[in-house]
């Protein structure tokens, strides 16, 4: 369900371009010299990076009574400007994945040529729900799926999972500052900027001090919109996109509820797949002649596994997002029609964990230069309430993509053209 930047690809038996390999590399440790046949090696001190498997760069530090995971690659010239990269989320795997901020180092060379990259990971990566908790989401993905969006265990989520604002699975505000400080401090490096997909607009809002001389959001999360305001302009988005192709009908037809609930989860999950990929699968899904397709969609938005089982990233969605965009909708779908409405339902659903409970939103952080990415067409990031938000930001420079999709980063060279280089 998350806003995230996730890996978004389209199931393989659908479309070839979106095979993805993954291979898995054991590392074992050398003979120590000396060592007799029958000697057995002293077992390596356990770290924080070495579950889960990291895949590429990992380092850690210990603030605030927690191990913070986090990549580090550095410049080719020595030298201690860096920049924060913040990929998203909430609920994103940056160090586990597959080599992240390495992949991001390779499409824009000419960024990592003059600074230090960083990025830091979630803690719900390094954290399993209790057996109450895993009961709890089990539950409640069952009700939202077979027996519909009002009837869910959204009430034992929110307290089996210990979902609050102490940042058990997500960041919190003054955890993820003291995190950032603290890697500055051991590494001896100085923040110079900041780029930040989606949801990393509200991670650049957490940052005190130091603070960046410059950023770039790519399609960032509205900082400051509600969560109604937020699943309205979701819903009446993704519904346009179904119109637009001449099948909402048969969308609000299907009266199979599970049925229903995956079909437009998967609709919702396009948002974040490539353009191409969008547009072939659409008509699969509108047409309603694949229901295995929507069930596996539906699953990589909700971050299932297994035999309807909830990841511990939906709970850091859930930890982080609940807080930041607080008051949520309830059992309230938005207004319009019938494809808008269920569309927002099922969003909603997804958000019903959250409570009742209204804390102080965070407020739109600007920077001395800064640069956004914006879309008319993304479903999932408003471009009117992005403007809206930050409108009071006068130094902000604005590039526009074509690009619909989400994860797309389309735009963020230009911006990094206009601000990064700037401060050379």
């Amino acid at each position: 369900m998350s806003i995230a930047t996730r890996d978004r690809r389209a199931p393989s038996s659908w479309t070839a371009s979106a095979r993805l390999i993954v291979a898995a590399v054991l590392f074992c440790a050398p003979a120590v010299a000396g060592c007799t046949e029958q000697a057995s090696p002293s077992p390596a001190p356990v770290t924080a990076c070495d579950a889960p498997v990291v895949r590429g760069t990992c380092a850690s530090i210990g603030t605030g009574g927690q191990q913070w995971r986090y990549a580090l690659l550095r410049a080719p010239r020595s030298t201690t400007r860096t920049v924060l990269v913040d990929f998203g989320g909430p609920g994103l795997a940056v160090l586990a994945g597959n080599g992240r901020l390495q992949a991001f180092r390779d499409a824009f060379p000419r960024l990592a040529d003059g600074a230090n990259l960083l990025a830091l990971e979630e803690p719900w990566v390094r954290r399993t729900p209790s057996p109450a908790c895993r009961t709890a989401l089990r539950r409640y993905y069952h009700d939202v799926r077979e027996v519909g969006p009002y009837a869910s265990h959204a009430v034992d989520v929110r307290y089996s999972c210990r979902l609050s604002p102490s940042g058990e699975w997500g960041f919190e505000p003054a955890g993820f500052d003291r995190a950032i400080r603290a890697v500055l401090r051991q590494e001896r490096l100085r923040l110079d900027g900041f780029v930040g997909m989606s949801f990393g607009s509200v991670r650049l809002s957490y940052l005190t001090d130091p603070r960046p001389a410059w950023s770039v959001l790519v399609r960032p999360f509205p900082v400051g919109a509600t969560g109604t305001e937020v699943i309205d302009s979701r819903a009446q988005r993704t519904a346009a996109i179904v119109l637009e192709s001449g099948n909402g009908t048969a969308v609000t037809a299907n009266s199979d509820n599970a049925g229903r609930f995956d079909l437009l989860s998967a609709l919702v999950e396009l948002g974040y797949l490539d353009d191409r990929q969008a547009a072939d699968l659409l008509p699969h899904l509108t047409h309603g002649d694949a229901p295995a397709l929507a069930h596996t969609l539906a699953g990589q938005l909700w971050q299932t596994y297994g035999d309807g089982d909830l990841s511990a990233g939906f709970l850091a969605y859930l930890d982080e997002m609940c807080r930041v965009a607080a008051p949520w909708p309830g059992s309230a779908a938005p207004a319009g029609d019938l494809l808008t409405v269920a569309v927002g339902t099922v969003l909603a659903a997804a958000h019903r964990p959250c409570g009742s409970e209204t804390p102080p939103r965070p407020v739109v952080s600007g920077t001395d230069r800064m640069c956004l990415v914006v879309s008319a067409t993304d479903p999932v990031a408003s471009e009117a309430l992005v403007r809206r938000q930050y409108a009071a930001l006068k130094q902000v420079r604005w590039v526009r993509s074509a690009v619909r999709s989400h994860s797309s980063l389309d735009g963020l060279a230009g911006c990094l053209d206009q601000v990064a280089a700037a401060g050379r």
